[in-house]
């Protein structure tokens, strides 16, 4: 199978024709108490409710009896490999058009706001951005720039978190830039 998807997107089976995503914040640190008092109570905040819902995808070939009696035309046709091409390809487009329409108002998620923005809410109150303030081209600075912001990120209680960054998902046009940044083992600049 070679479909692109599966390299940025965590791919997992479904019990139902939906998955229901809740967030929910806790209260976040612990207070500090007193010897022989209770232990304040922690809160739990609802956060965004989001159902992803299942889709399916299919696509046949009919190929006529005289075709497959005559069996002289069986590499041409491969009707099985053109049929799994097709849907490896109609997930990779899919896949990749949530992440073009990543900055798009008019494609928004449980929070009501784009996948990529700056207003991304948090259950206790308050947002969080997961989008550069000044977009960069791939670069160290960039890179580094990124990876900073990631590391500042807020959990769901609204601490900071921090997450490292995995994958970096670009454009084809970006693969040898990309590829030099992040598999060199030496600075990739110049000199």
């Amino acid at each position: 199978d070679k479909a692109q998807y599966k390299q940025y997107y965590k791919v997992m089976s479904m019990a139902d024709a939906y998955e229901d995503d809740a967030e929910y914040g806790f209260t976040g640190l612990a207070s500090e108490t007193a010897e022989a008092t209770e232990f304040p109570v922690g809160t739990l905040q609802n956060g965004i409710f989001t159902r992803y819902m299942a889709r399916k995808y299919g696509i046949k070939m009919m190929v006529t009896e005289e075709a497959a009696d005559d069996a002289k035309y069986d590499k041409i046709i491969q009707a099985g490999a053109r049929c799994a091409r097709a849907m490896s390809k109609t997930m990779d487009i899919d896949g990749a058009l949530q992440l073009a329409r990543a900055e798009h108002s008019g494609y928004v998620g449980g929070d009501a706001v784009s996948l990529a923005n700056a207003s991304h809410t948090l259950p206790g109150g308050g947002t969080f951005s997961n989008t550069m303030t000044t977009p960069m081209a791939p670069s160290t600075m960039g890179l580094t720039i990124a990876q900073t912001q990631a590391d500042k990120l807020a959990g769901h209680d609204g601490t900071r978190e921090g997450y490292l960054i995995k994958k970096v998902v670009h454009p084809v046009d970006q693969r040898f830039l990309w590829s030099r940044l992040v598999n060199s083992s030496m600075a990739p600049e110049a000199g």
